[in-house]
């Protein structure tokens, strides 16, 4: 073997053992009972948790734990969609939202859920209406949902009347998430991030392209944090322009795709397939990866204290830290 040989194989070694990667052993796994994918997690008061989960097109639940996860009621969504997102206004008023513009609404903390059509403000031709991926209740009158599909169909919704009336945008790109402040909108999806300073009246496209944001969250210090199918990190502070603080970890040609974020202060999670985590305890500055051992893909985070939990396939909770 060549000596030039000998250190190359030698520096594809230390890439792939980064130091900063561990183990992890679940410390815990809960069963909500729905045998479906988590979509969502909301956490409404310390050991009171509400669950989103389904199968696209076919079947969704709502579930409610008053008990940290140990014990769960849930509420099958009386059409063939999937539940996908979950927000709450308060501990007893919230949204949820699914396939073909699905959305359910609860005034009693998830016990029980209402379906809310949309009427006329949605297409006619049931091509055109996409999942909802994300809602956010922004105060007590002012809400906005994102959905899309099949990577090049998109749209974001709007109310200032509490669900009254709605106004909304297509575009050609799917989008999963969204994220508000007192100020501004930020809304992230295939190969595009989007944000204004006046709701739907002032989109404007990000520096942004050739990636695809699945989730995208505030941190405690005022900037934008996103991330991406492609293993990256994105961080901002004006919602257009990104700079990649966490880039793609390729480990035998695989790459971890992100799929959803949470925070708790300055720390923020990161979770996404194949039992991939990363933590950041300086507001998504720099960030720390694992891996938890024989775990599935996770698809939503939620911290209640200072235990991190991860929603899965089949109805599963994994307890991380």
């Amino acid at each position: 073997m060549s000596q030039r040989l000998f250190y190359i194989l030698i520096l594809v070694l230390l890439v792939a053992c980064k130091k900063d990667q561990g183990n992890l052993t679940p410390i815990a796994v809960l069963d909500t009972g729905t045998s479906c994918r988590i979509n969502d997690l909301e956490l409404l008061s310390s050991g009171k948790w509400v669950a989103c989960s389904g199968v696209r097109n076919e079947k969704g639940y709502l579930s409610v734990s008053d008990d940290a996860g140990v014990s769960w009621s849930s509420f099958k969504l009386d059409h063939t969609s999937s539940a996908y997102t979950i927000d709450f206004l308060d501990s007893l008023n919230g949204f949820a939202g699914g396939d073909f513009l699905h959305l359910w609404k609860t005034i009693d903390g998830g016990l029980s859920w209402e379906y809310q059509w949309l009427g006329n403000q949605v297409p006619m031709n049931e091509e055109d209406r996409p999942a909802i991926r994300d809602f956010d209740m922004l105060n007590d009158s002012t809400w906005f949902f994102c959905g899309g599909e099949n990577l090049g169909e998109g749209v974001v919704y709007e109310t200032s009347d509490r669900g009254h009336s709605w106004q909304f945008v297509f575009n050609q790109h799917e989008y999963r998430a969204l994220c508000t402040d007192d100020v501004n909108l930020v809304i992230g999806g295939h190969g595009s991030i989007l944000r204004s300073h006046e709701g739907l009246n002032n989109l404007e496209p990000a520096h942004f392209e050739n990636d695809f944001v699945m989730d995208v969250i505030m941190s405690d210090d005022g900037d934008w944090i996103a991330a991406s199918y492609q293993g990256a990190v994105y961080r901002s502070q004006d919602g257009l322009n990104w700079t990649n603080v966490m880039k793609g970890d390729r480990r035998l040609s695989q790459v971890v795709n992100w799929t959803c974020l949470a925070k708790s202060g300055h720390r923020i999670i990161v979770a996404g397939t194949d039992g991939a985590i990363a933590e950041s305890n300086d507001h998504g500055l720099n960030w720390t990866r694992y891996q938890v051992n024989d775990a599935p893909d996770f698809w939503s985070l939620l911290i209640d204290g200072n235990q991190v939990f991860a929603g899965s396939e089949e109805g599963k909770i994994f307890r991380i830290f």
